[in-house]
């Protein structure tokens, strides 16, 4: 119950927040528009959401505002290439023009096409390499012509593309964009559950908008779950009165799944409205070991995109996700996740620079049932850890499992408690490779984040970044952070690399002006980096150590510090060594 109640707050206060998109800031688009896409025929009817096997949004144009329809044509450039990426010489307008993705940027497509009349651009996937699948979906990001696009524009899965090529070439088609009554299905805290960590699912529900005129009365909702043994479960439940325009939260009672591994398939319903764009659909999975977030369905398109002028100044970047144990607790043994542009950063023979840290945070160590995090990771009790250094040649597909330690015993292994919250968290310092340069997680896209309510009352994400000194959230990437339990065997498994505590010791601590840092390596004469992260996750002091030499003794001013609880940060080419630090004045 208690769990539930917190959930409850927190996903209340969701609706009111605005999600931040990191990859822009000066671009509206389709990117916060939640309309259904209908393709019809004469005939027949079929309806496509925004996300994975639907469509995903553009970054420039308008919104669209009001529904609309139109019928969909192939269009072609000067060149009769459906790439649209020469001027247009035929008549499209009133049209919905459906051209190929590739060669240009998307913006200069749209305007292409709004040059000759078209009303708005659906732009269809294709298959770049062997990893692309048919509901693979991307953002439509702005380039070339973006700031003159007045026409609304969205990007069509592979799947959906062929569907709606098919249905042109056998006769006239319409697309229509429709705005649903019911969207944004939740179902599972994560996509992914182990089976022995099965919990009662309290938050299966949707959000409902009243778009009639008059208060909606006797609405009964229903919710078909298919389990993977093949049974149906039907929940049901009446709902009050629902005054005119009114986005409100609709909820079930708790669902305990099956102890069964495999996928559940959730379809949402009302006895109001029966159009296609008014069933939602929902799908989660129960593994033997694993807890993720992200939806399984790697991305594979460059990661989250880093290029921008934030990310090239603040270097360090942290993402994470929240799980929560089930009845049985158990041992967690190893963090994957997976990286793009490796090579861009790596520094040959420099494994400090190259060192990512794996941390395991307990979510709510004063177990009341609200989350410690408030603005950084640091407000958490970090209970394990774990280290990975890059080769340079990592790919977003060959995802990476390393091995978690406890940090109070050194022991392989984390002993998670019952019923329990915690994120796990990767980080990459990029300040010290010299390039200016960030490197991307391996991400999905898409699937739906929870909110819930911290210690200070406010709504914190189930799977938050932390870049630039402030807590943050993607829009529509989650970064690839799984926690494996016990008997989980990884494909790709990486021992970390700490150092001993024996070889490391800080003193005074508590600090007031100095910080000093006692380093024993084993094998001295590389470079040693050390950094103070202070609450708010910035960096407060740092310090670089070429050619380190044992007898050395780190000196780290603290004067202006605030007081508080810090983690000093050791990376050198034999381990990474996590002290934590408090400042008191």
């Amino acid at each position: 119950m208690k769990r539930n109640f917190t959930f409850l707050l927190g996903l209340a206060l969701a609706a009111t927040l605005q999600f931040l998109t990191v990859q822009t800031s000066n671009a509206q688009g389709t990117q916060n528009d939640n309309f259904t896409l209908e393709i019809k025929t004469a005939s027949s009817s079929r309806y496509f959401a925004k996300g994975d096997c639907g469509w995903g949004y553009s970054l420039f144009g308008p919104n669209i505002a009001e529904e609309m329809c139109g019928e969909v044509v192939w269009g072609y450039d000067v060149d009769g290439d459906s790439l649209v990426c020469q001027a247009v010489t035929n008549d499209y307008t009133g049209k919905i023009v459906f051209i190929r993705r590739g060669v240009c940027n998307f913006s200069e497509k749209v305007f292409n096409a709004q040059k000759a009349g078209a009303k708005a651009v659906i732009v269809a996937n294709h298959f770049a390499t062997a990893t692309d699948n048919g509901c693979s979906i991307f953002g439509m990001s702005a380039g070339i012509n973006a700031d003159s696009v007045t026409i609304p524009a969205i990007f069509l899965c592979r799947d959906a593309a062929e569907y709606l090529d098919q249905q042109i070439k056998a006769g006239a088609t319409q697309a229509c964009f429709l705005f649903p009554r019911i969207l944004d299905p939740y179902a599972p805290y994560h996509y992914a559950t182990p089976v022995s960590q099965i919990i009662p699912l309290g938050n299966l529900g949707f959000n409902f908008i009243n778009r009639e005129t008059d208060t909606i009365s006797d609405m009964t909702i229903s919710a078909q779950i298919k389990e993977p043994n093949g049974n149906v479960t039907l929940l049901e439940s009446a709902v009050p009165p629902i005054a005119p325009g009114l986005d409100t939260l609709l909820f079930f009672d708790a669902y305990t799944p099956p102890a069964e591994t495999g996928d559940f398939e959730v379809t949402i319903y009302t006895n109001k409205y029966d159009e296609g764009r008014d069933t939602l659909r929902r799908t989660f999975t129960q593994t033997e070991y694993t807890f993720a977030n992200d939806n399984l369905d790697l991305m594979l398109d460059g990661g989250a995109a880093l290029d921008s002028p934030q990310f090239q100044v603040d270097l360090q970047y942290r993402a994470g996700n929240l799980i929560f144990t089930g009845d049985n607790g158990g041992v967690a043994t190893h963090f994957t996740f997976g990286i793009a542009e490796a090579a861009r950063v790596y520094v040959p023979g420099n494994d400090a620079a190259n060192t990512l840290v794996i941390y395991l945070f307990d979510g709510d160590a004063d177990d009341n049932g609200l989350l410690d995090l408030q603005s950084s990771f640091l407000d958490m009790e970090l209970v394990g850890s774990g280290s990975y250094i890059m080769n340079g040649t990592e790919t977003e597909s060959g995802l990476i499992d390393v091995e978690l330690s406890d940090v109070n015993s050194g022991a392989a292994g984390v002993d998670l408690l019952p019923n329990h919250n915690y994120y796990a968290v990767i980080e990459y310092d990029g300040t010290e490779n010299g390039s200016g340069l960030m490197i991307p997680f391996t991400n999905t896209a898409y699937e739906p984040y929870l909110f819930f309510v911290n210690e200070a009352g406010a709504g914190v994400p189930s799977s938050p970044i932390w870049l630039g000194g402030a807590l943050s959230y993607w829009s529509d990437r989650n970064i690839v952070t799984r926690l494996q339990m016990e008997g989980y065997v990884p494909t790709i498994g990486v021992k970390p690399t700490f150092l001993n505590p024996t070889q490391y010791a800080v003193s005074p601590n508590p600090a007031n002006e100095q910080v000093r840092l006692d380093l024993n390596l084993e094998n001295p004469g590389s470079d040693v980096y050390v950094t103070i992260a202070s609450a708010l996750g910035q960096v407060v002091s740092r310090q670089t150590l070429k050619n380190f030499q044992n007898g050395t003794v780190v000196t780290m001013d603290v004067k202006t510090v605030p007081s508080g609880n810090y983690f000093m940060t050791i990376r050198t080419n034999e381990g990474v060594g996590i002290k934590k630090v408090a400042i008191c004045h």
